[in-house]
């Protein structure tokens, strides 16, 4: 699904190389869906893999993110400054990840990947549990 995304190419061939290095884990009791750790080993937990597809497709988007698309020091970057101006803590930093999800699952519906129903749950998934843990709205990324 990731790799007929359009745009989504990369991401695949990364996510490819990332399972086939060994640095891919399942751990059953794993609270969240995913974890990248500091060596860049991906955590998956079950949720990812409850159906629609579309969920495990978004959280390895996600994670791909988060492991080459950003240093892991902006990590502490982010919770400094959210101590620093009171605002949640790991925002700054997981901010480009959730969008670059939904910007995934905005590609899956624009060209018709999966069923739209699926796009528009993950879509509302990933919004509300941002704003649950975040406490304000997830935006797209703004056009440069």
């Amino acid at each position: 699904m990731i790799r007929r995304t359009p745009g989504h190419t990369v991401v695949a061939d990364d996510l490819e190389a990332w399972f086939a290095s060994g640095d891919v884990i399942y751990e059953p009791n794993l609270p969240d869906r995913a974890q990248v750790t500091v060596l860049g080993i991906l955590i998956l937990g079950p949720e990812p893999f409850d159906p629609p597809l579309l969920g495990l497709a978004e959280t390895l988007v996600h994670e791909h993110h988060h492991r080459f698309r950003q240093h892991h020091l902006q990590k502490t970057v982010s919770v400094w400054a959210g101590i620093a101006t009171r605002t949640p803590a790991m925002a700054r930093y997981e901010r480009p990840a959730w969008r670059a999800a939904l910007a995934f699952v905005h590609a899956v519906r624009q060209h018709q990947i999966c069923n739209p129903a699926d796009c528009d749950s993950e879509e509302f998934a990933i919004r509300t549990s941002w704003e649950i843990h975040y406490q304000i709205p997830l935006e797209p990324e703004p056009d440069r």
